[in-house]
């Protein structure tokens, strides 16, 4: 499930289906729904990060000019920073029963809160095609070695009306998936990681200079990864009793960020040489020797 999937709407009772009227997304969550299981909160920000766009994210740093070394220390590093707003913000899903959104809005106003409306839009979409991009395009592999060929189009449409029933059926659902499917997706990629780490060309021993520029540029796209969870932060929390500890929301929040991204993406930089080209932004000579061809 990707980050779009959180529900904006109070849950309706007797059933999985939640209301769809303006209040619900207005008006806190009430006391007697909000029966969520603390366990969730991990399984909430552990499993959607075990996508597409990790496994790629990774990757893309050995194209950016890393080596395995500067590679790792620019994933621990911007994953902390970036996972450390949003494991906080989810704190005050409990207290106020409220989306991210909507308590944003009561902090800055009508008005105020339609610049990051806006940029959450842009982000919402660049998202969607980071993960379902990629998605959609496996897909089609796998149903290719079942002997049927399926079109873009198509694989895309399938992914996104999945997502799209998922989300207007709301917290419940997507929560169920998020728990169950995580174990699931967890085994998947893991498998396929090692498969590629072993028959390819892993980049631990390759080591060359990495400017300061290019690290800082890697530890923001790194930051960024996490960092955007803070718009949907409380989404996942507000169904919390109020009297939930916030300590534990903070760091169960925060273990399943860390706990996925990082081992995620270092294993998409160590599948880097099966998977991409060689970067254009180091030269060969790098690498290893002292001077150029």
């Amino acid at each position: 499930m990707n980050h779009q999937s959180t529900p904006v709407s109070a849950s309706s009772p007797g059933g999985l289906m939640e209301e769809l009227s303006a209040a619900s997304v207005r008006e806190p969550v009430p006391a007697a729904l909000k029966t969520m299981k603390m366990d969730r909160v991990f399984w909430s920000h552990f499993s959607p990060n075990l996508g597409p766009g990790g496994w790629v994210t990774g990757a893309l740093l050995t194209s950016m000019g890393l080596d395995f070394k500067t590679g790792v220390l620019a994933i621990v590093l911007g994953n902390i920073i970036g996972a450390l707003p949003v494991a906080l913000a989810a704190a005050i899903g409990p207290a106020m029963g409220l989306t991210q959104m909507e308590a944003s809005r009561r902090a800055l106003g009508q008005i105020g809160i339609r610049p990051p409306a806006f940029l959450n839009w842009i982000y919402c979409v660049g998202w969607d095609a980071v993960n379902n991009v990629p998605a959609a395009t496996a897909l089609m592999a796998l149903l290719l070695l079942g002997g049927i060929s399926s079109p873009f189009w198509l694989a895309l449409g399938v992914l996104a009306a999945t997502q799209m029933v998922a989300s207007i059926y709301g917290h419940h659902v997507v929560q169920l998936l998020q728990k169950y499917l995580g174990g699931v997706l967890l085994i998947t990629f893991a498998l396929m990681g090692i498969t590629l780490a072993v028959e390819g060309t892993a980049p631990i021993a390759a080591h060359h200079p990495v400017s300061w520029q290019t690290f800082l540029l890697a530890t923001g796209v790194l930051v960024s990864f996490n960092l955007s969870w803070a718009s949907y932060s409380s989404d996942y929390t507000r169904y919390l009793p109020a009297s939930s500890s916030p300590k534990r929301v903070v760091l169960l929040a925060l273990a399943g960020l860390l706990g996925s991204a990082i081992p995620f993406q270092i294993l998409g930089l160590l599948t880097a040489g099966s998977v991409a080209d060689p970067s254009p932004t180091v030269r060969p000579w790098c690498a290893g020797s002292s001077t150029p061809p």
